[in-house]
């Protein structure tokens, strides 16, 4: 059992993720058949140290339902003294759920990391401090996704104030992406010089500490990038980022690279390029269970289909792409701002068809103070037109506002 703990985390740290399942699951078969005589101690702490290696690996391969269950397994198994990797596992299952949208029971993972933990006081041990620090970023992290803007602001402070104070390099280079991430959200995703270098700071600290393990760090700079219109520096960010996402199997974070290099190529207008990886975004979405980025795939390839004259593609994904945004929209957090990404496409189909009423309710609500500020001449002409209570030719109107958007890269 040792042997094969010590292989399948050797295994795991390599990223040889099918090799260190295959160790994990051997030693939890050797330890079903142990003699009682090994004592339950240690048969205890090495099931549960060899399920939350398992865990580790399910999680990072966008398995979350069996990361979850590996983690909860774990957790059972530790003695009442085992207080900050009772925590630990209480953030992982936060991280998994988080993955998974299910905010209420994250956030609620994360206070039970607290409580473990209890009260972080000068004489607290290392590791215990450090646990403290890691659940405030993660807990922060997940109020970036899930949470409203003014809740979100008192996490990330609370967050960065105990990583100033009590962190590690590493968790001050975190601290940096949750404040980037943070920017971008309340400018609604614009991005300005000091939002671009702060992005530019974390990504450098990140690699100055572990170059192999920037991971997350690279992504978000490369999404500043993009969202400052800075397209051929996000690209070459982003395309780094997904070759290290994709040798080390890390499947959230290849689905987010693929999503963003897509709009990368839409605001290029580049039709083949949007297919090929919205078609790869599609795929590894689905596999990773994320309908997040399964939303997005279909948008773009919307978008493709619609540049491409194949009408009924396009009328299938922009419908099927607006349903599964419907589930994004009640939680406050990007994919409300970032909704143009689908509501474009639908909001041409609707015109299309001769709905005019509901391609103007589209325009309302992409000009909405909690959307993504347009280009202000396309921004112009949206607000000009709905102010005006009757038109002789709305649909006119509509289709030079679809020709203007169209000359922005949004259809």
């Amino acid at each position: 059992v040792e042997y094969l703990l010590l292989a399948g985390d050797k295994a795991r740290r390599a990223h040889l993720n099918d090799s260190a399942v295959g160790s994990f699951e051997r030693a939890l078969d050797r330890i079903e058949v142990m003699d009682e005589d090994a004592g339950d101690t240690w048969r205890r702490e090495k099931e549960a140290a060899v399920r939350e290696g398992f865990g580790d690996v399910r999680r990072l391969t966008g398995k979350q339902e069996e990361a979850l269950s590996a983690y909860r397994a774990s957790s059972e198994l530790l003695t009442s003294s085992a207080i900050v990797d009772r925590a630990r596992l209480h953030r992982k299952i936060g991280k998994s759920l988080q993955v998974l949208r299910r905010a209420d029971e994250a956030f609620d993972a994360y206070d039970e990391a607290e409580r473990a933990l209890g009260p972080l006081e000068e004489g607290s041990g290392a590791a215990v401090v450090t646990e403290m620090v890691e659940v405030a970023l993660e807990r922060a992290l997940l109020a970036y996704f899930m949470a409203p803007l003014e809740a979100l602001d008192g996490l990330v402070e609370e967050a960065c104030r105990l990583a100033s104070t009590w962190g590690s390099p590493a968790q001050h280079a975190n601290a940096l992406h949750v404040r980037a991430l943070t920017a971008l959200r309340r400018d609604h995703y614009t991005a300005d010089a000091d939002t671009v270098h702060l992005a530019r700071r974390a990504a450098a600290e990140s690699i100055a500490i572990s170059p192999a393990e920037v991971g997350m760090a690279g992504f978000i700079h490369g999404f500043a990038l993009l969202w400052a219109t800075r397209l051929d520096e996000a690209e070459v960010e982003l395309e780094t980022t997904l070759g290290r996402a994709q040798r080390v199997g890390d499947a959230t974070l290849e689905c987010r690279c693929l999503t963003y290099l897509t709009l990368v190529h839409r605001k290029r207008g580049d039709v083949e390029a949007v297919e090929e990886r919205a078609a790869h975004t599609l795929s590894a979405a689905r596999d990773a269970a994320l309908p997040e980025y399964v939303a997005q795939g279909e948008a773009n390839l919307a978008w493709a289909a619609r540049r491409r004259g194949d009408a009924a593609e396009f009328e299938a994904r922009a419908v099927r792409a607006w349903r599964l945004w419907q589930d994004l929209l009640p939680v406050p957090g990007p994919y409300v701002d970032l909704a143009w990404i689908a509501e474009w496409p639908r909001f041409a189909l609707d015109l299309a068809s001769g709905r005019v009423s509901d391609a103007e309710e589209h325009l309302r609500a992409l000009v909405g103070p909690d959307r993504q500020p347009l280009p202000p001449a396309l921004s112009s002409r949206i607000t000009t037109f709905l102010a005006i209570d009757a038109h002789d030719a709305r649909e006119e109107g509509l289709e030079e506002i679809a020709a203007a958007a169209e000359a922005h890269g949004y259809l």
